[in-house]
């Protein structure tokens, strides 16, 4: 699988999760944040900052809902994707 298959893939997968529980959402979120990581490698300091970032914003937050979450990882997984070469 390519990097940009990983990424499209990992957006495919967050739009598909419907769970209504946040705390769910967010352990799916983040397994498939996870996964797309190890594909990416971790040749991009900045991918990787990235990556983290999000994961612990997506972990550790307790005033997002849901969508607000989902816009969150797929956007930075679109940020990623306009980095990857």
């Amino acid at each position: 699988m390519t990097k940009q298959e990983a990424i499209q893939e990992f957006i495919s997968r967050v739009n598909q999760l419907s769970d209504s529980n946040f705390g769910d959402f967010k352990r799916k979120t983040d397994l498939a944040l996870t996964r797309m990581w190890e594909i990416l490698g971790h040749d991009s300091k900045e991918i990787d900052n990235l990556i983290y970032g999000v994961k612990k914003q997506l972990v550790y937050s307790t005033g997002m809902d849901i969508e607000d979450a989902r816009n969150l990882v797929i956007d930075t997984a679109e940020e990623i994707k306009k980095k990857i070469h």
